[in-house]
């Protein structure tokens, strides 16, 4: 299936192989036009376009998270990709918090496994830190363990415990 290998491309695809990037639009777009009212190609498809890193491309991820957020509004990836795009290359910090709690939100709501719910709690630590709200970031390091208490979650929250730190802004919730 296009979409799967076009998957496969996009997480092997680094700034050292564009190349791969490129291939795994390509991929994405058959995809896509096989079957248009696919949830996953249509965030692989705004994933491909945000990490092309152009204000065109920008554009495009942003309608394909778009679409898939209206497919599927209760489906936390594209609010997570989406608040991403917005916090990152857009610098809409509060559209971005207010989609990255939504993210969580449903995320939560639909009992997803961890590792969504992982990637939804790393995405709002980091729009928070971004927007210096130390206190809250801290508190929702604390919420992530107990809700995701995994290797990886205390791996994605090590950063920005040191972030917080260092800022020499210390909080007490």
């Amino acid at each position: 299936e296009y979409r799967d290998r076009a998957s496969d491309l996009y997480v092997f695809s680094d700034d050292s192989r564009p190349a791969l990037l490129r291939e795994a639009l390509i991929k994405a777009r058959k995809s896509i036009l096989l079957d248009p009212r696919n949830y996953e190609t249509l965030v692989l498809l705004g994933d491909i376009y945000a990490d092309l890193d152009d204000p065109k491309s920008t554009a495009q991820a942003l309608r394909y998270y778009d679409q898939a957020i209206a497919l599927r509004p209760e489906s936390p990836d594209g609010y997570d990709a989406k608040a991403g795009l917005l916090m990152y290359w857009l610098h809409q910090p509060d559209e971005a918090e207010r989609l990255a709690r939504k993210a969580i939100a449903l995320s939560v709501r639909t009992g997803e496994e961890y590792e969504p719910l992982e990637f939804c709690y790393s995405t709002l630590i980091g729009i928070l830190i971004g927007r210096k709200k130390y206190a809250q970031a801290r508190w929702l390091i604390r919420r992530a363990l107990r809700d995701c208490p995994s290797e990886s979650m205390r791996d994605m929250v090590e950063q920005p415990l040191k972030e917080i730190e260092s800022s020499g802004k210390r909080t007490h919730s």
